[in-house]
Formats: C-alpha cells, sequence, structure tokens
C-alpha cells in the first residue's frame, strides 16, 4: 500500500538471511537515480549485527550497575512510576523494599574494598534468587538495594523479605562476616 511504502533515500531496518541460513539485522536504503528516460534504482544492504550488540551493551551501561549487574537507582526512578501505574491499572497491590546491609563497612576495612566487591556481588545475586522473575531489584548505592514486588500481599512481603535474610544468613556462613540486612 502507499501508507506502508517507504520513500526513497529514507533506511529501515529489515533481517537478511546468511547462506547457512542464519538471519541477521540489516539496515537496507535504496536510492533512485533518473537519466533521461531510465530509472536506476540501488539498494545496499548493511549488515548491522554489530551495531545492534553495541547499541544493546550501551543501552545496558546505562539501566545497570556495573558492579553488581542490578538495575540502577536512575532506572529506578523512570520504572517506579510504570509499576505504580500498572498496579493502579490492574487493580493490584505493589511493595517496595529497601534492603541495607548491616556491618559492610567492616568488610571493607578489615578485607579491604575488593573483597567488599565481592561481597556486594554475592548479596544481589542472592537478592535476586529470592525473588521471582517478574520482581526487579535495582542497587540503590553503596550496600542499600531496593526490590520492587509487584502482584504482592502482606504474606508474599514477608515471604520474600525472610528468602532475602536466609540468603544473607548463607553468605556469613560461607564468609564468616557479621553481615545483616534491614529490609
Amino acid at each position: 500500500t502507499a501508507e506502508a511504502a517507504r520513500g526513497m533515500g529514507k533506511r529501515g531496518q529489515i533481517y537478511g538471511r546468511r547462506k547457512n541460513g542464519e538471519e541477521f539485522p540489516a539496515e537496507a536504503s535504496i536510492s533512485k537515480l533518473e537519466l533521461g528516460d531510465e530509472k536506476i534504482y540501488t539498494v545496499v544492504l548493511r549488515d548491522i549485527t554489530y551495531q545492534e550488540r553495541w547499541e544493546q551493551a550501551l543501552y545496558k551501561q546505562t539501566i545497570c550497575d556495573t558492579l553488581t549487574g542490578l538495575y540502577n537507582r536512575r532506572y529506578f526512578e523512570s520504572r517506579m512510576d510504570e509499576e505504580i501505574a500498572r498496579a493502579d491499572r490492574n487493580r493490584y497491590s505493589l511493595a517496595i523494599l529497601l534492603c541495607d546491609l548491616e556491618q559492610f563497612k567492616k568488610v571493607n576495612y578489615l578485607r579491604g574494598h575488593q573483597a567488599g566487591d565481592e561481597v556486594l556481588k554475592a548479596v544481589a545475586q542472592s537478592i535476586q534468587e529470592s525473588t521471582r522473575g517478574a520482581d526487579l531489584v535495582f542497587r540503590w548505592g553503596g550496600d542499600e538495594m531496593v526490590v520492587i514486588l509487584s502482584k504482592t500481599n502482606r504474606e508474599g512481603v514477608l515471604i520474600a523479605s525472610e528468602r532475602i535474610r536466609e540468603g544473607i544468613r548463607k553468605i556469613n556462613d560461607a564468609t564468616r562476616l557479621n553481615l545483616d540486612i534491614s529490609i
């Protein structure tokens, strides 16, 4: 249809197929050259696999904490409004858990920042494993994490909180640190 037709000189993304059958993202550009009564069309097809990977990696850097791999505080601020609107629209409740590691400064002081970084990574992984796939986990800053529990009730909040605490206990057992978490 005329509405669906792409204008000359405009670029659009399509998918190409390699000889081995593998699909790849591509960008197509079509140009028209008129020489008297003759019209010549050229199509340039460019593989943009690496460009897309680079853009995805760059996007991930803007929304994720580089140390823990959790979503970052900036992304929390944009997602929070969306989550509240979704909960209102679908008439379900949600909970926000602010998790603060206790005694974490001692880890950095006694064992060094590299050990502290390893503990933060372990805590982040533990919290992710303690929550449901639909829940969102963010690194708020320093030794604080935020969890958004969607479609939950008081019992669900208590269950998630206990799972998070149990994960911290396991980290304590493995590292012999005196960590605790306030939620």
